[in-house]
Order: structure tokens, then sequence, then C-alpha cells
């Protein structure tokens, strides 16, 4: 194994000792970064959400529906009763 001497004039042990040193230096800048992307994309989506439009009872909305692989809307539908900011509970007369 005179190859792993030659690196450097390091011995394998001091070669191996680094590289895991390097490996968990990256380790820890990877985990940095994705924490760093992970508040980007919710801070994003928090905006994003805080921007819909907020119903109240006896607005007039329309119901998405999917069907196979084609987008279909109903309505216009009341709604009769507010479950959070985002469920609804519509009167429909189909």
């Amino acid at each position: 194994m005179e190859g792993w001497v030659g690196v450097g004039e390091v011995g394998v042990d001091q070669y191996i000792s680094d590289l895991h040193k390097q490996s968990l230096k990256t380790h820890e800048l990877a985990k940095d970064m994705l924490r760093s992307s992970q508040k980007s994309m919710k801070r994003d989506c928090d905006l994003c959400v805080r921007k819909q439009q907020k119903n109240n009872v006896g607005d007039l909305v329309y119901l998405r529906c999917n069907v196979g692989k084609r987008l279909k809307w109903r309505g216009p539908i009341v709604i009769i009763e507010l479950r959070s900011d985002s469920v609804y509970i519509v009167k429909s007369s189909w």
C-alpha cells in the first residue's frame, strides 16, 4: 500500500481521519442549508396562504370537481357554515 503514503506525505490513518472530519463538516453544512431552505419555503408558503380570500357565511363560491382528468366547476354555491379558514359547509341545489 505504498500508494496511500504518497498522498501529500500523509499516512493512511491521518488521511482517513481528515476525510472523516471533512465529511462531518460537509454533513453539517448540508443540514444548515436544508434548514435555511425550509425556512424560506415556509415563509413563501405562509405569505401565499395569507393572501387567500376569506369567505363568510352567505358568500357565493364555486366548487371544484375533479372528474377523471378533467376539471369542472359547479356553482355558484352558498356557504352555510365555516369549519375553518379553508373548510366550508355549502348548500347545493343538485
